[in-house]
């Protein structure tokens, strides 16, 4: 029996450091539909609120493309 909840293999993580929160999206969107299976969101230095934000944009992109979102951190 396959474990649904085991991962494995590489898969990108959010960069800490971007100019716009328009741009940072835009750029998270051309890696998630590059194929991959997986991302990761983590940040170290942001404030809740503006997490959250971002979090909601991410996970509507990673569901449309069948990604897997793993939340680092919090």
């Amino acid at each position: 029996m396959k474990n649904n909840y085991s991962l494995s293999g590489l898969y990108p993580i959010t960069p800490t450091v971007f100019q716009s929160d328009l741009e940072y999206i835009d750029n998270i969107k051309e890696v998630i539909k590059s194929g991959i299976k997986i991302f990761q969101f983590r940040t170290k230095y942001m404030s809740f609120k503006r997490k959250k934000y971002l979090v909601h944009k991410i996970q509507n992109i990673c569901e449309k493309f069948s990604v897997k979102l793993i939340i680092n951190d919090d």
